[in-house]
């Protein structure tokens, strides 16, 4: 006969939830554990609330109830199943589910939680505007009360704003999602907040307010200490050193996003372990260790072709040349982005962040007319994609050819286009002639 715990693990792994995803106050990862190893009996309390995380009652834990209607009869279970497919990345089977789902007369809340999903369909597939149409209706079909849920959507609306470069609304949601989980009716998941935290303090990174963004990251830690959960701190630290980077502190740069890859190593979060080895190789560029820079930038490329990571692959070789350009080598950057420039696709920033390094280049090299050829291309792509600080960049830059083509007149026109789109930005930039990309990659 099954037991209880057996239930409860077995409903659990079938939605694709892990032991830390259903835990909550008073009731631990370790407590779980026991509780499906048979070694302890849950208390009623505790068994309603597994029954709640796992979107099933009581009832069907202790009497071997699995809920196996249809979705009609079951839809609240449905949509529990739903979320945990999506946490298994299972998206086809969920399509398929929700195809069904929304055949049947559904109430507000469901619409709402399926709204939510949808949304979360959207985003994985980079179909932002799709997503935020999606999360937004999901807020007016919610009910006030359905708190967690409602959390949820803002962690996933501050998510779909940082990937359209809407930082500001980023932040917002965030906020208001911090404002629901501090109100005296919201559960008390420290996953949530960590969540919430890390999208504000890597929204914050990215309009420049740093000293915000450690601000965020010191209570996203003293939080993890508190609850002895350490969720995402692999990417809190990685983090860490972009925002040191910045702040031109490289050494704890150094610190953190080694503390980082340890973290994700043992996580097995290749992409993010990645994007470390990117930014030490930077980091180490900016110490002037350009040999150092080099290795973990080669380090960086061998483990984003062994996982088939493309955009980490086309990035190392990006950085390695900006090594080699700062190192003096410019026939080796020169080689190195002209050989991998016509393999990034649709990816306009990389592509334009490529020709701006190119035009340094032959600038360098005295050939200031492929140097201008080179920095209108790049404007160009930053334009498609409204990259108003590489659009900068590139203008200033090429005031600086003009001038020295002695072409005065339409070298001050140009400058005089940059600083004043300068002026009606909101951020200020990290100097960098040419620009270096950072990496925080898979962390959403």
């Amino acid at each position: 006969m099954e037991s209880v715990g057996q239930r409860i693990k077995e409903r659990r792994k079938m939605i694709g939830l892990t032991q830390s995803e259903i835990s909550g106050p008073n009731l631990s990862v370790g407590m779980i554990s026991l509780i499906e190893r048979n070694l302890t009996n849950p208390s009623l309390k505790t068994l309603e609330q597994i029954a709640a995380r796992l979107g099933v009652s009581v009832q069907s834990l202790l009497e071997n109830k699995s809920g196996k209607g249809t979705i009609a009869e079951n839809k609240q279970e449905t949509i529990t199943l739903l979320q945990g497919l999506m946490k298994a990345k299972r998206y086809k089977e969920v399509k398929e589910i929700l195809g069904h789902l929304k055949e049947k007369d559904l109430d507000l809340s469901v619409r709402g939680a399926v709204a939510k999903i949808d949304g979360d369909l959207a985003l994985q597939s980079d179909q932002y505007d799709e997503a935020l149409i999606y999360f937004n209706d999901a807020l007016i079909y919610l009910p006030p009360y359905e708190l967690e849920q409602l959390i949820s959507i803002y962690i996933s609306l501050s998510k779909a704003y940082f990937k359209t470069r809407d930082y500001h609304k980023s932040i917002e949601a965030s906020i208001k999602g911090l404002l629901l989980l501090e109100s005296n009716y919201a559960p008390e998941n420290t996953l949530l907040y960590l969540n919430l935290y890390f999208t504000q303090a890597y929204s914050y990174c990215r309009i420049q307010e740093f000293e915000k963004a450690l601000t965020i990251m010191s209570q996203a830690f003293q939080l993890m200490k508190e609850q002895n959960c350490y969720f995402k701190a692999g990417s809190f630290y990685m983090l860490h050193g972009v925002v040191y980077l910045y702040l031109k502190e490289f050494e704890k740069g150094i610190v953190e996003t080694e503390k980082a890859i340890r973290l994700l190593k043992e996580n097995e979060e290749w992409g993010e372990v990645a994007g470390c080895l990117t930014n030490l190789g930077i980091l180490y560029r900016e110490t002037g260790e350009f040999d150092k820079s080099l290795n973990y930038l080669q380090e960086c490329l061998e483990l984003a072709i062994s996982h088939q990571k493309q955009k980490h692959v086309l990035n190392s070789y990006y950085e390695m040349a900006l090594t080699y350009y700062k190192a003096g080598n410019l026939s080796e950057a020169e080689k190195l982005c002209k050989e991998h420039r016509d393999h990034v696709g649709g990816d306009k920033e990389l592509k334009a962040t490529i020709n701006f390094l190119l035009s340094h280049v032959a600038f360098k090299q005295n050939a200031s007319s492929l140097s201008l050829l080179y920095i209108e291309e790049a404007y160009e792509d930053a334009s498609l994609i409204a990259d108003n600080s590489l659009m900068t960049r590139c203008l200033q830059f090429k005031s600086t050819i003009l001038h020295t083509e002695g072409r005065l007149e339409e070298a001050y026109q140009c400058l005089l286009c940059a600083t004043q789109m300068f002026e009606h930005q909101t951020r200020k930039y990290y100097e960098s002639f040419p620009e270096t990309r950072m990496e925080i990659s898979g962390v959403f």
